[in-house]
């Protein structure tokens, strides 16, 4: 990755400050510019970085016209770093949101699940960025929605939890050199909303989500790929959901926001740290918001700097040297379920999500 000068300059500022200093350098600093429009407003999408530079927007819902009824999209689109301009690609073969889409090692990109027109998917498809098409793939095993898929050492893909006709502990693999799903080991409880973080040595951390309605989890467990199970991991100070992970330079895991089962009443602004090699988790400052539904609004800098571009009113930076968060930038109003996408250059695409009311935007930012 080329870190981009100011980028980098602001990271050596960011570590050599005092906690106020940080909030000055922070609003000193704001980065944050509008982009042109996407061609649809879009909430609970997927965007992934291409080998090529360009990010893959896919799917997501917005609110349709009579205010109470939801329009999916097969829609798909593509953002030009070099021309800061969206255009349209392919359609998926199905309407989609609250799926995963996971850049596979040769390239194209794999997405899952979902619910869309057709209700929970268990459908799969590729996208290939050199035709600009998407492929139908034989189906998951089970219908995922809210779920996580990570992308193993092997090349191979966990898809893990979420809902079916009710939260599934369920998991699988996707091979690549099959192009089709396979059974693996199942959770130690049911997960929906959730977050899932590759560890160094190539486990899987697995941390909160709702195990049915009204009931959120605290407790965390770990995969490993070389027996196909899962074991239980020290559970977090609090039972959070819809909340967000990152992977720090040294290996840990990072844990941000969420809410307890009171869902818009119950959001946290704490954040947890999870060490990997001592198998711990300890608890960090506070972000200068509360947030939840973010799940993939969360990049990790060139810099080591882990970037929080939704689930709230603000940007936020997170320096692992100080344990400090920093807010950097102001949105007109929160968005939820946005994507946040770390470009080549060191930037960040920071695209779609809803409001409180809600109403999905096709609004996009670059954060430098």
């Amino acid at each position: 990755m080329i870190v981009h000068g100011l980028l980098a300059a602001l990271a050596m500022l960011l570590v050599s400050l005092s906690p106020r200093s940080l909030n000055d350098a922070g609003r000193a600093a704001d980065r944050l510019s509008p982009l042109q429009a996407m061609h649809e407003a879009r909430a609970s999408h997927t965007a992934t970085l291409l080998p090529d530079g360009r990010v893959l927007i896919a799917g997501g819902f917005k609110k349709g016209p009579d205010g109470s009824s939801q329009l999916y999209f097969r829609s798909a689109e593509l953002f030009d770093p070099s021309t800061r301009t969206f255009t349209e690609t392919g359609r998926m073969g199905h309407s989609r949101c609250g799926h995963t889409a996971t850049l596979l090692k040769n390239g194209k990109a794999l997405i899952a699940g979902g619910f869309g027109d057709e209700g929970m998917l268990h459908d799969a498809e590729l996208y290939d960025p050199r035709s600009g098409t998407f492929s139908e793939l034989p189906p998951m095993h089970a219908p995922r929605e809210g779920h996580t898929a990570t992308l193993l050492n092997s090349g191979k893909v966990l898809p893990a939890g979420g809902a079916e006709r009710s939260v599934t502990e369920t998991a699988e693999l996707f091979d690549p050199a099959t192009n089709r799903f396979i059974t693996t080991g199942s959770m130690r409880q049911p997960r929906l909303a959730h977050t899932a973080a590759l560890l160094p040595d190539g486990r899987v951390f697995i941390s909160g989500g709702a195990s049915r309605l009204g009931t959120v989890l605290s407790s965390d467990e770990l995969y490993d790929p070389t027996t196909g199970t899962f074991s239980d991991a020290p559970a977090m100070a609090v039972a959070r959901y819809k909340h967000a992970a990152a992977v720090l330079s040294d290996g840990s895991v990072l844990l941000v926001g969420g809410s307890d089962n009171r869902d818009w009443r119950g959001m946290y602004s704490s954040a947890e740290l999870y060490n990997s090699e001592k198998n711990t988790l300890t608890a960090v400052e506070t972000m200068s918001s509360k947030r939840f539904k973010f799940p993939h609004a969360v990049v990790v800098l060139p810099t080591g700097i882990v970037l929080i571009g939704g689930g709230g009113p603000t940007v936020e930076l997170y320096v692992p040297s100080s344990g400090s968060f920093v807010a950097t930038g102001r949105f007109d109003e929160p968005h939820y379920y946005a994507t946040a996408t770390l470009l080549n250059d060191g930037a960040v695409l920071i695209a779609g999500g809803y409001n409180a009311r809600p109403q999905s935007t096709d609004e996009a930012w670059l954060f430098r």
